[in-house]
C-alpha cells in the first residue's frame, strides 16, 4: 500500500529540480523569473533559499520578508518579477504550482552582480629589455561584486588575449598602434584605448620646464639678495640710532658734572693770595677720552660692518649652490645631456673659485 502511494505521488509530480537555471541580475535593476507555465494554476508559491517570497491561493496573495513592495506575481503565468535588485537577493529560487492537485516545480539560481567600472591603461617600459623597444601595458579597474566574474581581455590588433597585462613592441610604425582593453562580466562591459607612442615620456614639457625653472629660481634668488641688502641697511640705521641714544645720556652726565665742579669753585670761600706763579694746566682728560671714545666707536662700527659683509657673501654663495644643484638634478631626470653638462661645468667653476666653507 505504501509503495503504491509513493508511485502515485511520483507520477503526479512533475519535478525538474535537477535542471536548475542560472540567471544573472544587475544590481538596482529588475528581473523576471518565468517558468513558462501556460495553464491557469490553482495555487502558486515562490521560495527563496527555502523561505516564502510570495504566495497565491487562488483568491489573494501574500508577500513576505525583504521582498515586500518589490515583487509582482502573475496569477496566470506564475511569473515572478523582482525590482530594485540587491546582492542579498542572490540564491536559489523555486516555484511550486498546483493545478488539479498536481504539483509542478521550477528551480532557478539567481546571482545579482554589479556594473563593471571603466578601466584605465598604464605603460611600463622597465621590463628588462636592453634595447628599450618593448613595454608592458597594464589594464586596471575598480573592483566589482563579485570580482570572480570580472574578465580582462585585449582586443585586436592581433588576436584577443586574456589577462590584464599585455607586452607590446615599440619603434617606427609600431608606435602608432592602438590597443583596447575590455573589462566585462556576464551583463556589462567597459573599454579603454591606448596608443603605443604614449609610453614615451613627454620630452617637450621637460624642455620647457628646463628653460623656465632656472629663470624663475634666478629671479627669486636676486629678489632675496636685494631684500637682504635692504634689510641690512635698515639694521645699520637702527643700530646707529641705538648708539646715539646710548651716547647721549653719557654726554649729558659729563656736562652736568663739569657744571657742578665750576659751580663749586665759584661758590667756595675766599682764600689768601698766593705768591707762587701759575703754570700751564695739563690737557683736559675729556678731550682725550673723547678721542678714545671716538676711535673705539669707529672700530666698533668697522667690526660690526665687516662681519655683516661676510654674512651677505656667504648667503649669496649658499643660494648659488642651491640653484646649481636644483638645475643639475632637474636636467638629469629630464634627460637633457647638453644642458646637464653646462650646469655641471658651472658647478665645478663655482666650487673652485668660491669654495663653500
Amino acid at each position: 500500500m505504501g509503495r503504491c502511494f509513493f508511485l502515485v505521488c511520483f507520477i503526479l509530480c512533475d519535478c525538474r529540480v535537477c535542471g536548475q537555471i542560472l540567471t544573472y541580475g544587475l544590481q538596482g535593476k529588475t528581473i523576471d523569473l518565468n517558468p513558462g507555465y501556460t495553464a491557469t494554476p490553482d495555487d502558486i508559491l515562490w521560495k527563496h533559499n527555502g523561505n516564502k517570497v510570495v504566495e497565491f491561493n487562488g483568491n489573494e496573495q501574500h508577500v513576505y520578508g525583504q521582498f515586500r513592495n518589490r515583487v509582482t506575481l502573475g496569477w496566470i503565468s506564475a511569473e515572478l518579477q523582482i525590482s530594485d535588485l540587491r546582492y542579498e537577493d542572490s540564491g536559489t529560487y523555486e516555484v511550486e504550482i498546483y493545478k488539479n492537485n498536481k504539483l509542478h516545480r521550477y528551480p532557478y539560481v539567481l546571482e545579482v552582480i554589479g556594473k563593471v567600472n571603466k578601466p584605465t591603461i598604464s605603460c611600463d617600459m622597465n621590463d628588462g629589455s636592453s634595447d628599450g623597444t618593448r613595454a608592458t601595458l597594464m589594464c586596471s579597474a575598480k573592483p566589482t561584486h563579485p570580482q570572480s566574474l570580472v574578465k580582462f581581455e585585449w582586443v585586436p590588433p592581433g588576436t584577443v588575449q586574456l589577462g590584464s597585462n599585455l607586452t607590446i613592441s615599440l619603434g617606427g610604425e609600431l608606435d602608432d598602434k592602438t590597443y583596447t582593453c575590455r573589462v566585462s562580466n556576464p551583463l556589462t562591459n567597459e573599454t579603454d584605448t591606448f596608443t603605443a607612442k604614449d609610453c614615451y615620456p613627454e620630452k617637450g614639457a621637460f624642455i620647457v620646464l628646463a628653460v623656465i625653472l632656472p629663470i624663475v629660481i634666478l629671479v627669486l634668488l636676486l629678489f632675496g639678495l636685494v631684500f637682504c641688502k635692504l634689510k641690512n641697511k635698515a639694521c645699520f640705521a637702527e643700530r646707529n640710532r641705538d648708539v646715539e641714544k646710548q651716547l647721549r645720556p653719557a654726554t649729558e652726565d659729563k656736562e652736568t658734572a663739569q657744571d657742578e665742579v665750576h659751580r663749586a669753585l665759584l661758590d667756595r670761600a675766599p682764600t689768601l693770595p698766593s705768591q707762587q706763579r701759575l703754570g700751564h694746566l695739563p690737557q683736559s682728560h675729556g678731550s682725550i677720552n673723547h678721542k678714545v671714545d671716538k676711535g673705539e666707536g669707529h672700530d666698533m662700527e668697522g667690526q660690526d660692518e665687516r662681519p655683516q659683509k661676510g654674512y651677505t657673501q656667504k648667503l649669496y654663495l649658499f643660494f648659488s649652490y642651491i640653484l646649481y644643484y636644483i638645475i643639475y638634478i632637474f636636467y638629469y631626470y629630464a634627460g637633457c645631456d647638453s644642458l646637464q653638462g653646462m650646469s655641471k661645468k658651472f658647478g665645478s667653476i663655482l666650487r673652485i673659485h668660491y669654495p663653500l666653507q
